[in-house]
């Protein structure tokens, strides 16, 4: 049984973090507030992204066929499924 790599960002993971987090200076222009904080939000948000798919990943590689050996990894040592950082993945 083969997974399907289904990644996407959760809109609420965006700013969710920062926003919790967020220790704005007393007198700090609010624009330049707002941009920091959803400029972490991404950077966030892209980050847990990457690492679930690298998750995703390990545990595609270590899946097993019914006679156990590696579902996803040809016997010569190749990756069968889509990386993550490829064209298809």
């Amino acid at each position: 049984m083969k997974k399907q790599l289904n990644l996407s960002i959760p809109a609420e993971l965006a700013r969710s973090e920062a926003i919790q987090g967020a220790q704005p200076d007393r007198f700090a222009p609010l624009r330049a507030v707002a941009q920091k904080l959803s400029r972490r939000g991404v950077a966030a948000a892209k980050a847990e992204l990457a690492n679930q798919a690298l998750v995703t990943l390990a545990e595609l590689l270590y899946e097993l066929d019914e006679d156990g050996r590696p579902a996803n990894v040809d016997p010569d040592g190749r990756i069968l499924v889509p990386l993550p950082w490829g064209r298809l993945g």
